[in-house]
């Protein structure tokens, strides 16, 4: 969760107009990681409908961008979530 902001734009870039969803099948639950309820929060938020673009211009504090980046480059690597 110390990953910086940079690598996870220059990781994000060519997925801005992907829309992040929650896997249908979890192998594990956010909760596993132990790093508080922010992965869970996101995991709820993504439903597939709004963009990466509009979830990143959503957040006007770069600290809330940041966090909402890493948690979602977690939730995608442990296929938690996906991007379509």
């Amino acid at each position: 969760m110390n990953l910086p902001g940079e690598l996870l734009e220059q990781r994000f870039a060519p997925f801005v107009d992907y829309r992040p969803a929650s896997a249908p099948n979890r192998r594990v639950h956010p909760e596993s990681f132990r790093i508080g309820p922010t992965p869970r929060e996101v995991l709820e938020l993504l439903d597939g409908e709004r963009t990466l673009r509009a979830w990143m211009d959503q957040f006007s504090e770069p600290e809330e961008r940041l966090t909402f980046l890493r948690s979602l480059y977690l939730l995608v690597e442990t296929d938690l979530a996906q991007l379509d």
